[in-house]
């Protein structure tokens, strides 16, 4: 055959220059709309927000008129000067005689620290929720701090069993901010919210009872590496206390080898209480110094300062300056009507007071601060509270003795200013800052009607104090508040009567929103819809759909996260790109947010709140709900309906609601279906009527949808998120896509091979026959010195007798040719042919026309056959249709993981493909391995083509549409030695890649010609189908499934316990029923080809990802290539002569 252009070939080399300069020209557009597209999406431009409307829906709440009233039964007494003085000198002698006494050894972080007291703060996890003040304080704390003493452990129940309940939240908190921090769990005996105190009593007679709390309590320290335990047991009564002691001496016994501690907090003023026998016990009392006048009595000081003074002097008489810890309260009691008091925070109590226009106080007889007021239907309130004020003239007075520490009770109902006051020198002045008090962060503050539309419109302010030092002591006689600390101010609007809103969070989604849409438009229902700007970017139909029929749209952010936890750059990138989509899709803008897990009508502390104003800057307006359906949680209709009414019904206004919350996306929505037709039904039948959000606010549809002009910014987002959208779109296309026709592929080459494998036994092959016409056979050869010998041996040794073996020297620069004629010289079956290197095709097709057999068989020159093969090849050749037979080739280097690969890949793929199309009668190659032609065919054919890289690919198509049958005959075995480097490995099958190209280009009229039957109905459009476009788009499904991996585990960390893997599970489905049919496939290759080595299927998964990651890349690179139309040259592949035949040539 004469020498042609190769196929794809441009000389001229226009095409790449063309195809450079558009992919260069593209690039850079696409860089710079997609900086201006990600600058802007960072930079977002505040925009106007939606007024609230001046007049309201809701009626007007009653006028609860809180007016101040002067305090009532205020105590009286004077504190004289003398006596403090007299106390204090007193003090100082029982320190310098304590001072001579021999210190316990302790560990570091238990010591007390010189010249200064240890800070420690009390934490309990029943106030630790979202929002909760406890751990709030805690962070803002624990840089003061040295000890925590956190309420982790209790007895409860009649027989007070112990139990554990340690917020894992704030341990690794500590842990991670502070592991200096000694962590001393606290144990009490409170049971139903009281001290049982006889149940105590009866616990600690009994020994086995104490010797078993006592290793459950070593076990919880040892567990948890915590450094000692708190004891707070209460109410104890006056015969446990032996008992207590036996228990107490017990643990200190079991906690010395470990060097942890006791720390016992012991009531501030008991006659029946033994201070100095316990002292000798524990290593540290705790003196609970508050609650002179508790929640159970009168209205008065809780710790007034004459009584702390007089008291703590008792103590420290008898009890040791270096073990004593002073508790020291910072909270609040508001006694109603003058009974039982309600226990408030600091940051409580400061609102209850700026609420009513309260004076605070400054009782000049207790120093204890407080404030009272009527509401307007004659409740009274008398509210005292300690604050920073308080604590620091306790801290003042009793650092004359000394202690060890001050311990505060608590954190979380603190005055802010309180920590820094903690774990100072001794004997420090009142600090400047003393009068400051921080802004409320975490409160907020309700204003206007009722409704769960929201603004904020009044950030927190710090309070101020004046304060009035005694010069003599450096106590604080006085102080006044000149401004209260405030939080939050949240404007809410939107309770109208007998007026519901439905809401639908987290769509669109293509399964749930149609279904939603078609009920409401049944139903003549106008709704709300915040979407999540993915899903928006997903199903950019629905979100117009939604628009055409009258719904409003508004902010659900981009991809769902806790804003809570986000921070606040990112929550801007979340809710500028979900409203630059809508508006992209829409032509309009949108102003209501509703956050993912708001879960109420308000936000509750900062870390929610934040977020809300920040979104308030770019214009938004939040939308809460109190009618929660939980559809989330797939409950049962009547049980949804149940939670509806009751909230819609509500007798509290602060509760009752009038926005629904139900979902349209994630997870199954199949109950909120159920639900929504009855829920309308009902409700109706009630008297209410359903209107979107914005009418109960008094807003328009167009103010909280805007439409927007027609810019040049509004096309480019357009271009960029509809490009955005058809990527997702393609990608997810691509992968079900890959999916879909790999397991078809799989399925059809296994149906067929096997229909193959009946029919080869219902129609025997022809005999074997071992002589007959000549045979040549022809062996390429270029620098194949290491294997050239033995390649040719092997054939001559075949049980084939007339045979003539051309060997043809390709222009070899090795000693090639010298090896064939120093082995086979004296054979006159075997001629060498040298010539100058043309390539394997020119070689072939001179030999070709001087052989004289009527079949030619050729084969590479690393290529073993067996025995038999040659006999097995030319049998078929008796029809006169038969103008070529492939043999079976094999890997016969199996020497490491690539290789494996490879005989992998031949049996389970290359061979069961020809065996499949044999069933057909036709094949698409005939290897250049292990394969027969008729000579006179290649002869008429004009020999091996030159113009593709894949000759015998071109040749057998070629032979084929010449009339010509070519067949597979399985058991003409030759074995092959493979790449065994990646590197080879990729140049080879780049050759193959790109010589099938250009076949199929070449012969791209024969595919779907009817003319060239199963050929081109079939063989032609398979390899389309499966080696070019399959293998093309499974990179794409490959990425798909790592970008889903990852999106998941983003989604997981946003979620935490609310996340939904439906996503994950719908495509893991898809890739187990690829991968479950991929190896089923691969086991009926091996039950074919029975006599293969098993093992080599346990290489299976590792092949699929890794070995198929190479295979994508030579396809994608033949398409460029072919693209560019750059000369690609043979790639010759360096042999090492590996090659060892399997079982049958060795059986032979």
């Amino acid at each position: 055959m004469s020498s042609k252009k190769p196929v794809f070939f441009d000389a001229s080399g226009r095409r790449a220059a063309r195809l450079s300069a558009l992919g260069w020209a593209a690039a850079l557009i696409g860089t710079v709309l997609a900086i201006g597209f990600v600058v802007s999406l960072v930079v977002a431009k505040p925009v106007a927000t939606v007024d609230f409307p001046s007049r309201t829906y809701a009626p007007p709440p009653k006028d609860l008129a809180k007016k101040a009233v002067a305090p009532g039964l205020l105590r009286s007494a004077v504190r004289l000067a003398t006596e403090a003085q007299n106390r204090r000198l007193e003090a100082r002698r029982l320190r310098r005689l304590r001072a001579s006494q021999p210190s316990r050894v302790l560990p570091a972080i238990l010591q007390p620290q010189k010249g200064r007291s240890l800070a420690i703060g009390y934490y309990v996890n029943w106030d630790t929720g979202t929002g909760g003040a406890s751990f709030d304080s805690l962070k803002r704390s624990l840089s003061h701090l040295d000890w925590v003493i956190p309420s982790w452990l209790y007895l409860d129940g009649p027989k007070l069993d112990f139990k554990i309940n340690i917020d894992s939240r704030s341990l690794n908190y500590i842990r991670a901010h502070k592991p200096g921090v000694a962590i001393l769990p606290n144990l009490q005996n409170i049971t139903q919210g009281k001290w049982d105190g006889p149940g105590l009593a009866k616990l600690m007679a009994d020994p086995a009872r104490r010797e078993k709390l006592a290793d459950d309590i070593v076990k919880v320290l040892s567990t948890n590496k915590l450094q000692g335990v708190s004891i707070d047991f209460e109410n104890v009564t006056k015969e446990a206390h032996p008992d207590l002691q036996a228990f107490l001496a017990r643990l200190s016994q079991l906690f010395a080898p470990h060097g942890w501690i006791i720390v016992q907090a012991a009531p501030f003023d008991d006659p029946d209480w033994p201070y100095q026998a316990y002292s000798q016990i524990v290593d540290y009392t705790v003196l609970m110094a508050y609650d002179e006048a508790d929640d159970s009595g009168p209205a008065g000081a809780i710790a007034g300062q004459g009584w702390y003074e007089r008291i703590l002097d008792k103590r420290m008489r008898e009890l040791p300056a270096d073990s004593t810890i002073v508790a020291i309260g910072s909270y609040a009691y508001d006694w109603v009507n003058r009974g039982q008091a309600n226990v408030l925070g600091f940051r409580d109590a400061m609102g209850s007071a700026r609420d009513a226009g309260a004076t605070v106080a400054f009782d000049p007889a207790t120093n204890n601060p407080h404030f009272a007021y009527r509401e307007g239907d004659g409740t009274l309130h008398d509210v005292w509270f300690l604050d920073a004020v308080t604590v620091f003239n306790q801290i003042h007075a009793a650092d004359h003795y000394r202690p060890a520490g001050y311990a505060l009770w608590r954190l979380g109902s603190e005055d802010p200013t309180v920590l820094p006051l903690m774990g100072q020198r001794y004997d420090l002045p009142a600090p400047a800052n003393l009068k400051y008090i921080a802004a409320d962060m975490e409160n907020v503050d309700l204003d206007g009607t009722e409704g769960e539309i929201l603004r904020v419109e009044g950030d927190p302010q710090p309070g101020l104090r004046e304060l009035q030092i005694e010069k003599q002591t450096g106590a604080i006689v006085d102080e006044h508040y000149k401004s209260l600390p405030t939080g939050y101010v949240i404007h809410r609007v939107g309770q109208v009567p007998k007026k519901l809103a439905l809401t639908f969070d987290d769509g669109p989604d293509p399964d749930w929103t149609p279904a939603i849409l078609d009920i409401l438009k049944e139903k003549h229902v106008q709704a709300s819809f915040f979407v999540i700007g993915a899903n928006m970017q997903a199903h950019p139909g629905l979100v117009q759909r939604i628009l055409d029929e009258g719904h409003e749209i508004g902010n659900h952010t981009f991809t769902h996260p806790n804003l809570a936890d986000t921070p606040l750059a990112a929550v801007r990138l979340e809710l500028n790109a979900t409203q630059r989509l809508f508006e992209a899709l829409t032509g309009r803008s949108m102003r209501m947010l509703r956050p993912p897990y708001l879960g109420d009508a308000e936000p509750s502390d900062a870390d929610e709140i934040v977020p809300i104003v920040e979104a308030q800057k770019l214009g938004y307006i939040t939308i809460g709900t109190h009618v929660d359906t939980l559809d989330w949680q797939e409950l049962p209709v009547e049980k949804m309906m149940k939670l509806v009414e009751k909230e819609v019904h509500d007798p509290n206004p602060d509760l009752r609601g009038n926005i629904i919350l139900l979902h349209d996306s994630g997870g199954d929505r199949t109950q909120t279906i159920k639900l929504l037709p009855i829920l309308i039904d009902r409700m109706r039948a009630e008297g209410y009527s359903f209107v979107p959000v914005s009418q109960l606010g008094g807003f328009t549809y167009d103010q909280v949808m805007p439409k927007l002009p027609l810019t040049v910014m509004l096309y480019a987002d357009r271009i960029v998120f509809l490009t955005l959208s058809f990527i997702g779109q393609f990608l997810y296309y691509c992968f079900i896509g890959a999916i879909i026709l790999g397991v078809a592929r799989l399925l059809i080459l296994c149906g067929l091979a096997l229909a193959n494998r009946v029919m080869g036994r219902r129609q025997p092959s022809p005999d074997i026959a071992h002589s007959g016409d000549t045979v040549s056979v022809l062996i390429p050869a270029y620098n194949e010195e290491k294997v050239i010998a033995l390649t040719v041996d092997r054939i001559l040794h075949s049980d084939y007798r007339n045979l003539e073996v051309l060997v043809i020297d390709d222009g070899s620069a090795d000693r090639t040719a010298e090896v064939v004629r120093e082995r086979f010289a004296g054979d006159p079956r075997v001629t060498l042919i040298s010539i100058p290197n043309g390539g394997k095709a020119n070689a072939l097709n001179l030999a070709i026309r001087q052989a004289t057999g009527t079949v030619v068989v050729a084969l590479d020159a690393d290529t073993q056959f067996n025995t038999d093969t040659i006999s097995r090849l030319v049998r078929w050749f008796a029809d006169p249709e038969i103008g070529a037979v492939a043999g079976n080739a094999k890997v016969g280097n199996r020497i490491n993981m690539v290789t494996r690969w490879q005989a992998l890949e031949y049996i389970v793929a290359q061979n069961l493909e020809r065996r499949a199309l044999a069933a057909l009668d036709t094949i698409t190659v005939v290897p250049g391995a292990v394969g027969a032609w008729r000579r006179a065919a290649l002869l008429e054919m004009g020999g091996f083509p030159s113009d593709t890289l894949a000759e015998d690919q071109d040749l057998t198509i070629a032979i084929q549409a010449k009339g010509y049958r070519a067949i597979f005959d399985p058991t003409a075995i030759a074995w092959t030695e493979a790449p065994a480097t990646f590197k080879g490995l990729g140049k080879q099958r780049f050759r193959w890649s790109f010589g099938t190209l250009q076949c199929l280009w070449k012969y791209r009229r024969i595919t779907f010609n009817p003319k060239y039957g199963e050929l081109g109905m079939v063989a032609l459009p398979q390899v389309w189908l499966f080696q070019i476009i399959l293998t093309t788009l499974a990179p794409v499904a490959d990425l798909l499934v790592v970008w889903q991996l990852i999106g998941q585990w983003i989604a997981y960390k946003q979620h935490g316990s609310e996340f939904t893997d439906t996503d994950l599970k719908v495509m893991g489905i898809y890739y187990i029923v690829f991968i479950v049919v991929d190896l089923m496939a691969a086991m009926v290759g091996f039950v074919i080809d029975r006599r293969e080595d098993w093992k080599l299927l346990f290489w299976l998964p590792l092949q699929r990802f890794g070995y198929r990651q190479l295979m994508y890349y030579v396809v994608l690179r033949s398409i460029a290539m072919a693209l560019r139309g750059a000369v690609v040259g043979w790639g010759k592949l360096e042999r090492h002569g590996t090659v060892k035949a399997g079982p049958a040539a060795r059986n032979a």
